[in-house]
């Protein structure tokens, strides 16, 4: 991670619970059984403009 950190010029922040990826596991549990709504899953708009915001990051 700290390689691409220093290509995009960001820092490295690390999480304050290390456990992620049980916390992942968990969420995804949650909306498999639909106990969660999903609220950060990107719409078809909004996935035209992550591409055009890593299209200009790449050509960077």
């Amino acid at each position: 991670m700290q390689i691409q950190a220093d290509l995009m010029g960001t820092p490295v922040v690390r999480p304050v619970d290390i456990e992620t990826t049980a916390l992942g596991a968990a969420y995804a549990l949650y909306f498999f059984l639909k106990m969660l709504e999903k609220t950060d899953v990107p719409t078809k708009e909004d996935n035209i403009v992550y591409k055009e915001i890593l299209k200009n990051l790449c050509e960077a």
